[in-house]
């Protein structure tokens, strides 16, 4: 299966991923680029993300949403090497917003300057916002997946194959997927209604303001969309470094905030010592989250079947030899000497 990239939209060059319409509830079928979607005018985190050269000219356009007052997450391939942004919230209880920045940040995306998606890295970036952006209504940002088989909808910058550059529209509720099934295990999968532009715009659960995803790409009738509940404890880390979260249960959507279950303060998805003694000062960011001082990371967070402390959902070596020293952080988390990404 081949999946395009939804590029960002380069500006004078026409959309890159479309299709005609078709039965959103087989992703084998072709669909529209947010045909007859509404005015996401509901959603105040919904923004329009503005590419610019080191000059502050725009260059390209994406899609994102404002999570937290300086923080805006979006694609990663919206973010990498691209020396600023102007991030537009045309629709904040207090009117539109306009912040600007050079500063972003991404899991592991790496542009490999080819227009396909790579299946093997999270199409996830953050973008850390110069002045703060207020909304009157946040978004939460799903820790936990959602069931597949349930809808979601996407926003985005086109809506019936036209570029805005003031507007973002909501698509109709499409059947999620997982992508895990089709060669995309960090993604959901559905029927494409995204193009260039609409990279990065969120995908949230109908009438809730969840984020579950981030548009990512699209091709053939089908698209990908990158899933934002397994990068939890990176978001909530690099939220946390760049002002915060707006409100004190930190992000996390209504009931699926993540679990705790040594009570060190820190969500079981991103504790990498899950035993941690009640009421012990812990690590709260960084490469020990939720480990107490003379702790040994024992992998929490997840299952870590090659036993190098790093969690399977974030190693990027699974099979490192038991003891050998590893990469605690960046690409090549979990590889030990000598080791390729596997």
């Amino acid at each position: 299966m081949h999946i395009l990239r939804c590029l960002p939209l380069l500006l004078l060059v026409a959309p890159a991923c479309s299709a005609p319409a078709a039965d959103e509830d087989d992703p084998t079928e072709r669909n529209s680029q947010i045909v007859g979607g509404s005015k996401a005018s509901a959603h105040e985190e919904a923004a329009l993300i503005n590419m610019l050269n080191s000059a502050g000219y725009q260059v390209s356009a994406c899609s994102g949403s404002v999570i937290a007052p300086k923080v805006v997450l979006t694609a990663g391939h919206c973010v990498d090497g691209v020396a600023g942004f102007q991030v537009i919230a045309p629709y904040t209880a207090s009117g539109k917003q306009t912040a600007r920045s050079k500063r972003w940040s991404s899991y592991d995306w790496k542009d490999v300057y080819g227009s396909s998606v790579d299946p093997t890295l999270h199409d996830v970036g953050l973008i850390m916002l110069d002045t703060p952006i207020t909304l009157g209504k946040w978004p939460k940002v799903r820790s936990k997946p959602i069931a597949f088989g349930q809808k979601a909808v996407n926003i985005g910058r086109i809506n019936n194959g036209s570029f805005s550059s003031t507007d973002l529209f909501v698509s109709k509720p499409i059947t999620m997927l997982d992508g895990k099934g089709y060669g995309y295990p960090f993604d959901y999968y559905s029927t494409e209604v995204i193009q260039s532009g609409d990279s990065g715009g969120p995908v949230e659960v109908p009438g809730t303001f969840e984020i579950i995803a981030v548009n990512s790409g699209a091709g053939g009738g089908t698209q990908v969309l990158a899933r934002v509940d397994l990068l939890w404890g990176w978001i909530d880390e690099q939220v946390k470094a760049n002002g915060g979260w707006p409100t004190p249960d930190g992000g996390g959507d209504p009931g699926g905030t993540p679990g705790d279950a040594d009570g060190d303060g820190v969500g079981d998805g991103s504790d990498l010592c899950s035993k941690t003694p009640e009421g012990a000062p812990v690590w709260t960011a960084g490469e020990w989250i939720g480990c107490a001082g003379g702790q040994v990371r024992d992998g929490g967070g997840g299952a870590d079947s090659d036993g190098d402390g790093i969690p399977d959902a974030r190693d990027r070596c699974g099979a490192s030899a038991g003891g050998a020293p590893v990469w605690p952080y960046g690409e090549w988390m979990g590889c030990a000497a000598g080791q390729n990404r596997d």
